[in-house]
């Protein structure tokens, strides 16, 4: 009798416990205790979906550094063609209204040239200055770039541009003079505050695709300023001719 009592004891209370239970859960919580509600799933997945392709770049760019600068690099410099002869055929009403093929494989071949030493410019670019304060490091970079890297890449680009274009090494010393100051002017106004961005705010193997998105619209302006300075030097050789 006794163990038959213990037995049903227990059960005879276990409503009354189960009540209690369900009272004390279904109490509100605390006024101080903060409840933070969990992100949306959908949110969550359309932010998955756009940094996905952000850490599949920075991986190929770690794995096959010079495969993904290359194709970066054509990627930028036919973009920038395209829209700078968008640009010319929408402004200009006389430009020929056909695509100037060999103008955009001249761009993609220039741009070929200057894929890897770009990507070398940069990395050395990086690791330099690291025993000055984070700002001084930054600035000594800036300066540095506008320094050596613009007017290097500008003199090889317009010289490269003229000789590929037909031009003797003269025709191409001569557009590099009439270009080069208005596009060091010109980068002076972008690639600093670009920089800054870059070395301040975006992981280095990042770093690259900041600099193709503002390299695309840099490179247009490159080739509107290339074939305006053609021309213009056409018109003077003319009018020498001429007299």
């Amino acid at each position: 009798m006794w163990c038959l009592a213990t037995r049903i004891g227990p059960t005879r209370s276990l409503p009354s416990r189960l009540i209690k239970y369900r009272q004390n859960s279904s109490r509100p919580p605390l006024p101080n205790t903060p409840s933070v509600a969990p992100a949306p799933l959908a949110s969550r997945t359309l932010a998955s979906r756009l940094v996905a392709p952000l850490n599949a770049y920075g991986r190929a760019a770690k794995t096959r550094p010079y495969i993904i600068q290359l194709s970066t690099s054509l990627l930028i410099w036919f973009t920038g063609d395209f829209l700078a002869q968008s640009i010319e055929r929408t402004s200009q009403p006389t430009t020929a209204s056909s695509w100037d093929v060999p103008r955009t494989l001249r761009s993609l071949l220039i741009g070929a040239g200057s894929a890897i030493p770009s990507y070398h410019w940069f990395n050395l670019l990086s690791r330099s200055f690291t025993r000055l304060p984070i700002w001084a490091a930054i600035a000594a970079r800036i300066v540095t770039h506008q320094a050596v890297f613009a007017p290097v890449f500008s003199i090889y680009f317009f010289f490269a541009q003229a000789v590929l274009s037909g031009g003797t090494v003269a025709d191409g010393i001569e557009r590099v003079r009439a270009a080069l100051v208005p596009s060091l002017l010109n980068s002076a106004r972008v690639w600093p505050a670009v920089m800054l961005v870059n070395f301040t705010l975006v992981p280095q193997d990042l770093r690259a695709l900041l600099h193709a998105f503002v390299a695309v619209g840099w490179q247009g302006y490159l080739c509107i300023l290339n074939q305006r300075t053609a021309r213009l030097l056409e018109s003077k050789e003319n009018e020498v001719q001429e007299v």
